[in-house]
């Protein structure tokens, strides 16, 4: 590793250092804040943004990365690729309106969290309206775009754009609208069971359980109650999550820490039990298999980017067919095939990367992968394709 490269991972690691205290004193304001905390701890946020935008947005970070712009597809070459666009991002916004979001964020979720059990939309209503405009003040920093919902998209998900996201959910409403249509016509199913009397600390262990399935390691993470469900990432040794117990509706437990401890525990071995299981039709019954089979969308392995039916697309070549699902957990993404003619599961697990022609490189893999396998290639020579990520 060369001094420049060092000095650039150092920088960074200075940078998520910042952001992580500040994701903990979010985590700490959701969970264990005592009320009195709440003036205060908009100002610590806003401190502790604004010194990692100000580390991000220093001069010599930028020139430091023109001085490496290495070529090639090396580790080096991908954290230099991201880390400028994020400077190139946090350098468009001053830091002012950094420190400002920040604290109208703590205030908002502060007025919140006694508005919801109170129904109280009202108390609410100038801070929402304000949270839309300095959203929009945002956007300004990165005219001219499409569309003003762009730049916010990006913080999310780099490169997507508002016309992407029309064109699949104009595709999920044709789907979806018909299947809910077809839910509410039918009879309500008696879920009398489930809206019962449950302890709380029988709820809290049912959950745990459920975690614990999921590959949760309680040494590396907690569980804590909350007003809304979330993860939250501080480190690879400190993942934590939460939930919220109704006494008298099961329900949300469960939804709760299958969400939270899923979002952060799947394995490439999980996903491969779990797409073979759903593959082979061990999960749904023959009628929402037979719905979902049908819903997937056969991609072109030359074009960008190809939507999903329900989660699903395939390859399809010569008498072969091949399911494909996409996927995002923190920090990874992830590709997984299953051929049902042959009973075989694929899965490619990578670093939340894009190779050099700008497509998930887990995808990119994967079809590499079934080039070798199978003796018919569905790959056409030196293309790739990429499937939009769940």
């Amino acid at each position: 590793m060369t001094a420049d490269v060092a000095e650039l991972r150092a920088r960074l690691a200075e940078h998520n250092d910042l952001v992580s205290a500040a994701a903990l004193l979010r985590w700490d304001q959701a969970t264990y804040m005592p009320e009195g905390g709440n003036a205060a701890r908009g100002r610590q946020l806003a401190t502790l943004e604004k010194l990692a935008h100000d580390r991000l947005t220093d001069p010599s970070l930028a020139r430091l990365l023109d001085k490496l712009s290495p070529d090639g597809d090396s580790f080096t070459a991908r954290l230099v690729r991201v880390a400028r666009r994020d400077v190139e991002r946090a350098t468009k916004v001053p830091a002012a309106f950094v420190s400002a979001f920040a604290n109208h964020r703590a205030e908002l979720y502060e007025k919140w969290t006694r508005a919801r059990p109170a129904n109280d939309f009202a108390s609410v209503a100038g801070l929402l309206a304000k949270s839309v405009e300095m959203s929009r003040e945002y956007a300004g920093f990165f005219a001219p775009y499409e569309h003003v919902a762009d730049p916010l998209i990006d913080l999310m998900d780099p490169d997507v754009r508002t016309s992407a996201l029309r064109t699949l959910f104009a595709e999920l409403r044709r789907e979806l609208v018909p299947l809910v249509d077809a839910i509410t016509r039918a009879a309500p199913a008696d879920d009398a069971c489930l809206h019962q009397e449950f302890p709380e600390d029988a709820q809290l262990a049912f959950g745990a359980a459920i975690a614990e399935r999921f590959g949760y390691d309680w040494t590396r993470g907690r569980q804590d109650k909350t007003h809304h469900p979330f993860m939250t990432k501080f480190s690879l040794g400190d993942v934590r999550i939460t939930t919220r117990v109704q006494p008298n509706d099961f329900t949300d437990i469960n939804h709760s820490f299958s969400f939270a401890a899923g979002a952060v525990t799947s394995t490439a071995a999980d996903l491969a039990t779990w797409f073979t299981a759903l593959g082979s039709g061990k999960v749904l019954d023959a009628e929402h298999q037979r719905l979902w089979q049908d819903s997937a969308k056969v991609i072109d392995p030359k074009n960008t980017y190809n939507w999903y039916g329900y989660g699903i697309d395939q390859l399809r070549w010569g008498a072969n067919t091949i399911d494909l699902h996409g996927g995002q957990t923190p920090g990874f993404n992830s590709e997984a095939a299953y051929d049902p003619a042959n009973d075989m599961t694929f899965v490619i697990w990578t670093n939340l990367t894009m190779s050099l022609d700008n497509k998930f490189t887990a995808v990119v893999m994967m079809l590499r992968l079934i080039d070798q396998i199978y003796e018919q290639s569905p790959v056409p020579p030196t293309t790739t394709t990429t499937t939009t990520p769940a």
